[in-house]
């Protein structure tokens, strides 16, 4: 453990190094670990807490310190500590806020090696984000919660036996099964945290159960609501926030999105940080999700909501079967089938993650693509120009190899898609992706929206149809969870169309109509679809069955070089764009590997559970 007045200054140059204090503690004060909130640096630091704040002082709380010449933020992480006999201490400079309390101080740490990553990220995304200088007493969550008794095979029924059984579970649902009674009954057993993976959805949870007169707080603006016993409700940081210190049950609302995985190194995922720390206070975890089961192979049981539950939660989905095509009409992402639904429609919405107006051209001609002129990148179609993403390379609409100005669009974007969709219907054609301002239909008259994935989550009025016009693209993708994501846009446009109605279906256009994924959306049953994608993960060793790292940036080959060499790991690579991927039969050998082959200032970063390797 490094103290207060040690520091490299090779580690740390910004500032200048500050004066010694006096050698000599104040009576009353007290000796603690200080874990900096420094940009790069991983270390801690024992200073002198001055007697006005001793008895404030404790776990987790948020302090600022000099540290070579600069004031900086920080946590502390061990009260009371023993510093190395002959040093000098500097004290504290501003007691700021109460933090993480010890047992999110643990749950931080185990974090940090699981997913190989600065423990400072992980009790900063812990931390309230605007200053709480006391804690609150607990009280009741409000009024009583009454539920009312329903037939044995009802929703709320089944909601109360899958939160009275210890341990985690597991609820596979249907896209639309509503999570309240799960939560309420939650509630009625004592404290309560529900983690969703989207704001809207957190906010509609705590405006139902406000309806209900429940306490309810919204983290992380009411960071210590769990405190005072009331139910706390948040996103994916919602995990680490303060509960009393008895058993709690932590419900996760949609655990396969996502959205539920820290982007910022390190990537831990909500939901696995929710079985760990319901295991650590010896409380519940509900895992509610199509896909629940996914999530990994640490959970008591797999329950599954009733058939008809499951059966009214999908919408009719129809899949257009374009392997007997004419070949006149094999190229067009709109066949005729597509066409006549969409007249039928009074609104549609029409998926393609291709965004422009064409991401692969070839010559009518002599049928080389356009290429640049290194022929390494392709050319995509824009502003009436062919240009090269890559390298920013620009030229007219020309074949470089026969001068033909004819280009074939072999797999149009969004906004080509657009323009042909609106000349066959005679209907406004609005084109939405993530950077689009446009948010709904035209309030005029019927219209179609031709967009991205970013449609099926920034759309504000419900549509008649939903089709995806290159599904083939989102399930044979190069990634192994390819299924599992191409399942996550069904599911998501399924709730869009509120399930099962008689004037709504999910139409998709595919060349593989006996894949696993789209029988499974059809028939409404998730649980041959997880059981056979668990068991192919199995056979070839892939997460969760496997811990998995990918490395990227400039020092990736030399840093995969060493992992070579451990025993019980496995590199491949290099990919196309330069990554490998590590793998280990379990995450403790993995992260250890990984920690000892990183050397400081290498540039690489560490990716443990890539989302899309």
């Amino acid at each position: 453990m490094s103290v207060g007045h040690l520091f490299d200054p090779e580690e740390f140059s910004a500032g200048s190094p500050a004066s010694e204090p006096e050698a000599v503690l104040p009576d009353g004060s007290r000796v603690v670990t200080v874990l900096p909130d420094v940009s790069g640096l991983d270390k801690t630091f024992d200073y002198y807490c001055p007697p006005k704040w001793a008895d404030q002082i404790s776990l987790g709380s948020m302090v600022r310190v000099d540290l070579h010449g600069r004031r900086v933020p920080g946590w502390v992480i061990a009260v009371d500590a023993v510093p190395p006999a002959g040093v000098t201490l500097r004290p504290i400079s501003r007691l700021s806020s109460a933090g993480p309390p010890g047992d999110i101080l643990d749950l931080a740490r185990w974090v940090a090696h699981r997913w190989n990553g600065p423990l400072r990220a992980v009790v900063k995304s812990a931390s309230p984000v605007r200053a709480v200088r006391s804690l609150p007493q607990e009280r009741s969550t409000g009024a009583a919660i009454a539920v009312s008794p329903g037939a044995a095979d009802s929703l709320t029924d089944f909601a109360g036996d899958c939160v009275a059984h210890p341990g985690v579970s597991a609820v596979q649902t249907s896209p639309t099964t509503d999570p309240l009674p799960f939560i309420l009954a939650a509630v009625a057993l004592g404290p309560t945290l529900v983690i969703a993976a989207e704001a809207a959805v957190a906010d509609g949870v705590v405006a139902r159960l406000r309806k209900r007169r429940v306490r309810v707080g919204r983290h992380p603006y009411d960071w210590s609501a769990g405190l005072a016993g009331s139910v706390v409700v948040g996103q994916r940081s919602a995990v680490f926030a303060p509960l009393p210190a008895r058993p709690a049950t932590i419900i996760v609302l949609d655990s396969h999105a996502e959205a539920m995985q820290e982007e910022r190194v390190p990537t831990w995922h909500a939901a696995r940080v929710a079985i760990e720390r319901s295991r650590l206070n010896g409380g519940r975890c509900v895992l509610l999700s199509p896909m629940s089961a996914l999530v990994g192979v640490d959970v008591d049981r797999v329950l599954s909501v009733s058939r008809s539950e499951s059966r009214s939660g999908w919408p009719a989905v129809e899949l257009l079967d374009r392997r007997d095509e004419e070949p006149r009409l094999a190229s067009t992402l709109l066949p005729p089938v597509l066409v006549e639904r969409m007249r039928n429609a009074d609104r549609s919405l029409l998926i393609l993650n291709r965004k422009g107006r064409a991401r692969m051209l070839a010559c009518a001609s002599c049928t080389e693509l356009a290429r640049s002129e290194d022929g390494r990148h392709l050319m995509v179609e824009r502003d009436g120009r062919l240009e090269s993403v890559a390298t920013g390379e620009q030229r007219p609409l020309v074949c470089a190899s026969c001068g033909s100005t004819q280009l074939k669009r072999l797999r149009p974007g969004v906004s080509r898609i657009a323009e042909e969709t609106g000349i066959l219907l005679d209907r406004p054609a609005v084109e939405l992706t993530a950077d689009s301002e446009f948010n709904g239909f035209d309030s005029e008259r019927p219209a179609v929206v031709v967009g991205t994935e970013a449609a099926l989550h920034r759309l504000d009025v419900r549509p008649d149809l939903v089709a995806f016009l290159d599904m083939d693209q989102e399930l044979y993708g190069p990634r192994f969870r390819a299924g599992e994501q191409a399942m996550t846009l069904l599911v998501r446009a399924a709730r869009l169309l509120n399930g099962r109605s008689s004037d709504s279906r999910i139409v998709v256009s595919t060349r593989a109509p006996d894949h696993p994924v789209l029988m499974a959306a059809q028939s409404a049953d998730m649980t041959s679809f997880v059981s056979a994608e668990l068991e192919t993960r199995r056979m070839l060793g892939l997460p969760p069955f496997t811990a998995m790292a990918e490395l990227s940036g400039a020092s990736a080959e030399e840093m995969a070089d060493r992992l070579m060499g451990v025993e019980d790991i496995s590199v491949v690579g290099p990919r196309p764009d330069g990554r490998f991927l590590a793998t280990a039969h379990d995450h403790d050998v993995l992260s250890e590997a990984l920690t000892d082959a990183r050397r400081s200032g290498e540039r690489v970063r560490v990716v443990v559970d890539p989302a899309r390797a």
